[in-house]
């Protein structure tokens, strides 16, 4: 008995076709090279609060490392407690922005747009 020969190679507008109708199912667009948007700022936009949140927690850490290197520890510790507190809040807002836009993806009534 004969062995049967390899089957062709697909094509590169197959591949195409086929990561086309696979990224649909997995419900994935590629990005639309015709958008000059950053992504960066589309998400800082949807969630804004936890960018805020970032930056009061890095200040609060430089201004509790600055008074630690000065010698006011009363201070560094009320700065790392501070720390603590930002870090906590930053949580909850990207928690809660995550929970929010799945809930928007699910119920399409609900968004502002």
């Amino acid at each position: 008995m004969a062995a049967l020969p390899p089957p062709p190679a697909p094509s590169a507008e197959d591949l195409k076709a086929i990561r086309a109708v696979r990224n649909e199912e997995l419900g994935w667009l590629p990005p639309d090279p015709t958008k000059k948007k950053n992504i960066y700022f589309e998400k800082m936009m949807e969630n804004p609060l936890v960018p805020i949140g970032c930056a009061a927690t890095v200040g609060a850490l430089l201004f509790g490392l600055l008074n630690f290197k000065r010698g006011n520890l009363a201070k560094s510790q009320l700065a790392m407690r501070m720390r603590v507190l930002a870090q906590t809040g930053t949580v909850v807002a990207l928690a809660g922005g995550a929970m929010w836009q799945n809930a928007k993806k699910k119920d399409p009534s609900k968004s502002r747009t």
